[in-house]
């Protein structure tokens, strides 16, 4: 049996009728970017989150860097000015930082959820940091009071990095609703994915909200008449409409993926595996969004050949932290709590909505008889 990491073709074959039928009526309709679809996703999406405003961009990286760009244009920012990222994102939200001229602080993450906490923020906030970019990673939702309280006490902004984390959420409030500003990929892959590129801007701020929709169009809210320097970032009509077509049934295929992950954590039993950590999720009343379920195993290069063996494929988000990409050798990096040994072990197994149960089966016995 083969069992692919994701199938994306699957989740698409159940809506390629209507995927085909709305497209026609896009090109028909002759307006292809910045016109109703776009609108009409941007309002959907806002709702879904929880927020006030929602902002269509290009992609995940542009939602960031687009954040960051009106943060400046507000005076909120300024070159030189201390940003914390944890060191074990993808590389999109490092070069969001530091492709601005602000001064890019790495910060090891909790070994146990791998995403930054409020403790460690107290620890690592200096007078120099003006903002955190929180990352939701894998889907886990690192949103907390305190961790919000610890940003506003520092009057520090909290960007959330919710690429991975859609409809994920705490005491049912979701990401992209609990900090100043959040960022959102629709990158293929993602749990909500577009057909291509694409990404979102959520807030409550409207002066950032204003600001972030002049600058992702040229600087422009009026046709010729540039009021910021600005960028071309604009989610487009095609990819507005299918992310709205995806996302009616969004809510049932996040079901599905914790049913999966369910059945991970009951089944998978293997002596050398260790399952993410999951004793606080109904604890404090978290919702994973389960973008990936990353085991950790002490071999993993001949984990990942074994599975291989055995028709499953795998994959390693990510295998190398961001200190350790020559691009950024020059950044100040202490790994003092060891945490690139850790980053040595995380391996991802298939999950997604479309995947058959007797695929789950297949990836739980085979895991469960490596040694």
């Amino acid at each position: 049996m083969i069992v692919p990491f994701n199938d994306i073709s699957r989740e698409n074959a159940n809506i390629k009728n209507e995927i085909i039928e709305a497209l026609e009526c896009i090109i028909d309709s002759g307006t292809f970017i910045l016109g109703d679809r776009a609108d009409q996703f941007e309002n959907e999406f806002a709702k879904f989150c929880g927020s006030r405003f929602c902002v269509g961009v290009g992609n995940g990286y542009d939602a960031l860097s687009v954040i960051l760009m009106s943060y400046k244009r507000l005076g909120l920012l300024k070159e030189g000015d201390e940003i914390i990222v944890p060191s074990n994102t993808f590389i999109a939200t490092a070069l969001a930082v530091t492709n601005l001229n602000l001064n890019l602080k790495l910060v090891n993450p909790c070994p146990l959820t791998y995403c930054l906490t409020s403790k460690i923020l107290e620890d690592q906030i200096t007078p120099k940091t003006k903002a955190v970019i929180l990352v939701h990673l894998y889907g886990y939702p690192a949103i907390s009071e305190k961790l919000l309280k610890v940003c506003k006490d520092n009057g520090v902004l909290l960007i959330e990095d919710a690429a991975q984390a859609h409809g994920a959420e705490r005491l049912g409030t979701k990401v992209g609703s609990y900090g100043d500003a959040a960022a959102f990929s629709f990158y293929p892959g993602k749990n909500l994915g577009a057909l291509g590129d694409a990404g979102a801007i959520t807030s409550h701020d409207e002066r950032l909200i204003d600001c972030c929709r002049k600058i992702r169009n040229y600087g422009s809210s009026q046709k010729y008449h540039h009021t910021e320097i600005g960028i071309n970032s604009r989610l487009d009509e095609f990819q507005a409409v299918i992310l709205s077509i995806k996302l009616k049934s969004y809510q049932q295929n996040l079901m599905l993926r914790s049913a999966v992950a369910e059945r991970y954590f009951n089944e998978i039993n293997g002596p050398d595996i260790i399952l993410p950590y999951s004793n606080d999720l109904k604890k404090t009343g978290r919702t994973h969004a389960f973008h990936l379920f990353v085991l950790r195993v002490e071999a993993r290069d001949r984990f990942c050949a074994f599975l291989k063996s055995n028709g499953i494929e795998t994959g390693i988000h990510y295998p190398r932290l961001i200190h350790q990409h020559p691009c950024y050798h020059d950044v100040e990096f202490c790994d003092s709590e060891g945490f690139s040994d850790v980053n040595q072990k995380v391996v991802s197994i298939p999950i997604y909505p479309t995947i058959r149960r007797e695929e789950v089966d297949h990836v739980i016995k085979v895991i469960n008889e490596f040694v």
